[in-house]
């Protein structure tokens, strides 16, 4: 039962891990796209409505973000 139960919570655990990683794929690959078509704002927009918890990747990204939408 014991060993049942850890597997579960392991499973459930990875499983959520492959999805908020698939999350942050699909929005950086749109803020990319926007960045492309020199939409900086949209980009931003991208990255801060995409539920992803504050990281050093997406901090960074926005950070670079608003400095060419400075330029």
């Amino acid at each position: 039962m014991k060993t049942t139960l850890v597997t579960l919570i392991t499973i459930l655990l990875f499983t959520g891990k492959i999805f908020s990683q698939e999350e942050m794929e699909t929005v950086f690959s749109k803020s990319y796209a926007c960045e492309y078509r020199q939409h900086y704002d949209s980009a931003i927009a991208m990255l801060r409505n995409g539920n992803i918890d504050n990281n050093y990747e997406v901090n960074l990204r926005l950070g670079w973000l608003h400095y060419h939408s400075l330029s």
